[in-house]
């Protein structure tokens, strides 16, 4: 089973953070070395789509700084195109801080200001090409495609480009009404739509997988996927079981699954083949730290496409 290429680059929309992590079992206060990575959930969904096989871009932004570069230098090892990322002269390169203890993760944001905050409808049109990967983190960052979610969702259905949404709802980043309309109105125009049960509740008024994709299937007529971490996914009407694994890390892993969802969904894989090696890709990330730490190889995900076609 060899992967075709999809027809058009994909684009991730939102912000990548530096990530600085104390090592495993220390914390921020005592330690004196820090382990930096790249974090954010497009990147990840970025990666993962790589890794199944497609082509990925991201529209972002970040500070004509260090870490701008340490961020670019480490996309681009991803094999995301960076093309649209902007190198914005007065606002800073997001940042985080985690520690993880006794299997908790803490978690610290410096990201008020930012350069992706920043961004704007017409950057997102003019900096991204074929269809449009948008998650409700973006939506908490940056105000300017939150109020202006009629204008991206014109410009992209003018331009006959598919949305594909990843709800993640993040209520701790704030102006949570705002947010969740912003998602409401882009889950009306998507193609795709990924939902967690937790988040269906305060977003869509439903809290029932079948009752949840039977919404939002007649608001728009997205395919929708509905997770539920360790008690699975719900694809095409049909409940996949996770892969049973230890927990190490859950952050990353509803990511690494959409983007390898969408990835084999894009070169005609059905529905619960594709939640099923999704399925298994997510059981990877999470069994490891940091967010793709764990992401398996494009061969890999080959593999487990043709172990899971049996």
């Amino acid at each position: 089973m060899t992967a075709q290429q999809p027809r058009s680059t994909l684009t991730a929309v939102g912000e990548v953070l530096v990530s600085l992590q104390a090592p495993t079992g220390s914390d921020l206060t005592g330690t004196d070395t820090l382990d930096v990575r790249i974090a954010g959930a497009e990147a990840n969904f970025a990666a993962a789509f790589i890794r199944a096989g497609g082509a990925a871009a991201l529209c972002s932004a970040v500070g004509h700084d260090p870490f701008g570069d340490q961020v670019l230098r480490r996309l681009k090892a991803l094999g995301i195109d960076v093309a649209g990322v902007r190198r914005d002269p007065d606002r800073p390169t997001g940042v985080m801080l985690n520690q993880r203890q006794a299997g908790e993760r803490q978690v610290y944001y410096y990201r008020t200001g930012s350069a992706a905050s920043a961004l704007t409808v017409e950057q997102v049109l003019a900096g991204s090409v074929g269809p449009v990967v948008i998650s409700g983190v973006t939506f908490a960052i940056a105000a300017g495609l939150r109020d202006g979610v009629d204008d991206l969702l014109a410009g992209l259905q003018a331009a006959s480009r598919d949305l594909l949404l990843d709800v993640n709802l993040r209520p701790k980043l704030g102006n949570v009404p705002a947010v969740v309309s912003a998602i409401r109105k882009a889950a009306g125009q998507a193609s795709m739509v990924f939902v967690g049960l937790d988040e269906a509740g305060p977003v869509f008024g439903v809290d029932r997988p079948a009752a949840l994709v039977q919404l939002i299937e007649g608001d728009g007529g997205a395919e929708v996927v509905v997770t539920d971490g360790a008690n699975g996914s719900w694809v095409a009407g049909q409940h996949l079981p996770a892969i049973p694994v230890t927990v190490v890390d859950p952050v990353g892993a509803g990511d690494a699954f959409a983007g390898t969802y969408c990835a084999l969904r894009a070169f005609g894989d059905s529905p619960v083949a594709a939640g099923r090696v999704a399925a298994d890709v997510a059981a990877r990330v999470v069994s490891t730290a940091g967010d793709l730490d764990g992401l398996p190889s494009a061969a890999e995900v080959e593999h487990l496409r043709v172990q899971h076609s049996r």
